[in-house]
């Protein structure tokens, strides 16, 4: 047995899809931090809010361009995030422009563009009386001169609290893009390191592992070193032995065709719960199918029931793994 690893592949098609994915949610999300920031903005929530969200998309990008590759997966994550917060940024720019040219109902799009034009010219104006320069970094560098006022509630411009200005407010930005990114990109790169079954060109959901055994949590380690130096004997030992209640559950299934092959592989689970009672991973690993049939055959000389080996009852056609029956 070896531990998974993706395969690192990636499709074209699939790599587009993803990109297009992130950057219409991406600009979507933005638009609606900034709305809900001129309502509240809390510290660090709302930042902390905008980077779970961006991380949540990322991860049905890579799960929906079936992407198999962490750093393809990473910059994914990193992607969204800067289309997040860059439009979430941007957006303050343009809602200022809004306010500045006071829009009204126009009949047609010229108007509407030279209500615009005339907002921005106004802004400009203000923006090089005040810091030099006018546009979106002349509108930033605007902000960060004027401060932003952290209290135990959230952020405002009111007196009290702790206040950020200048480069101090600048740092604080810095921090907030360098957590939405990280956070954005970690989850992607989960997502991408999921099982994924090749031959049925497939993420394997949960429902497609059966439950051949269980061990004893102490033995996880043990279970887990004997596999990887492919010492069956040992491990068919462990896996043999009945656990007692609560103990770590082993699950498998196998990815190929319609019929067994000498070269499918069979992907292997340990869960276990941890100390807040929730089921996590203890490894996943990967075995040849002559390999798992090697444990099988372990298990059950320990046993005490090894009789001439039949063959495992064969998946239904088509089910890659779904319906497989493991005979421990």
């Amino acid at each position: 047995m070896i531990n998974y690893a993706p395969s690192g592949r990636i499709s074209f098609i699939g790599l587009i899809l993803a990109i297009i994915i992130v950057l219409i949610a991406g600009t979507v999300l933005g638009v609606i931090a900034y709305l809900i920031s001129k309502t509240i903005y809390l510290v660090p929530v709302s930042p902390l809010a905008l980077a779970f969200l961006s991380g949540l998309f990322a991860t049905l990008a890579v799960h929906w361009g079936k992407i198999r590759n962490s750093i393809i997966a990473i910059l994914i994550g990193l992607l969204i995030g800067t289309v997040s917060y860059g439009v979430y940024r941007v957006a303050e720019y343009a809602g200022a422009l809004v306010e500045i040219a006071q829009i009204n109902a126009v009949k047609d799009i010229s108007g509407l563009i030279a209500q615009v034009q005339g907002g921005q010219r106004q802004l400009d104006l203000f923006l090089e009386r005040e810091v030099g320069q006018g546009g979106f970094l002349g509108f930033t560098e605007f902000l960060a001169q004027e401060g932003m006022t952290i209290t135990r509630t959230g952020s405002s411009s009111s007196t009290g609290g702790i206040t950020l200005v200048d480069e101090s407010l600048y740092i604080y930005w810095a921090i907030e893009a360098i957590v939405i990114l990280l956070i954005a990109a970690g989850m992607a790169r989960s997502s991408a390191r999921k099982p994924f079954c090749e031959d049925g060109n497939r993420w394997l959901k949960d429902s497609d592992f059966q439950m051949v055994g269980a061990i004893n949590n102490a033995d996880v380690d043990p279970f887990k070193k004997a596999l990887l130096a492919n010492d069956f004997i040992t491990a068919g030992a462990i896996l043999a032995v009945p656990p007692p209640s609560g103990g770590a559950l082993v699950r498998m299934v196998r990815c190929g065709g319609a019929t067994e092959q000498p070269d499918d592989d069979i992907i292997m689970t340990v869960t276990h719960k941890n100390r807040r009672n929730r089921v996590e991973t203890a490894f996943t690993g990967m075995m040849s199918f002559s390999a798992y049939n090697m444990l099988w055959n372990a298990v059950q000389q320990r046993r005490g029931g090894y009789q001439q080996q039949q063959p495992p009852q064969q998946p239904p056609p088509g089910g890659s793994g779904s319906g497989y029956q493991f005979d421990f």
